[in-house]
């Protein structure tokens, strides 16, 4: 079976998209949470740190994280292809 690159591409691309704002929502919501949970997935002390949600970051991270997952999808379907 043949994958479509760009429809997994743009399939990946939109699930990233989406994940990204339902993240980035919680933490705007839940900034003390997300920081707890980030350090436990680090499995580091955040406790000095502090981060700052602006519009400008979450929109350069939200195009950074669609473009990124999309073309890795695209690229993993053209490799699957070319292999089976």
């Amino acid at each position: 079976m043949k994958l479509e690159p760009h429809k997994l591409g743009l399939a990946t691309a939109a699930a990233f998209a989406v994940i990204w704002m339902l993240c980035s929502f919680i933490f705007w919501q839940m900034p003390d949470m997300s920081m707890t949970e980030s350090a436990y997935m680090m499995h580091s002390n955040m406790d000095n740190w502090s981060w700052k949600l602006h519009f400008g970051g979450f929109l350069g991270a939200f195009i950074l994280w669609t473009l990124c997952g999309g073309i890795s999808a695209w690229f993993i379907a053209v490799i699957y292809n070319k292999l089976f």
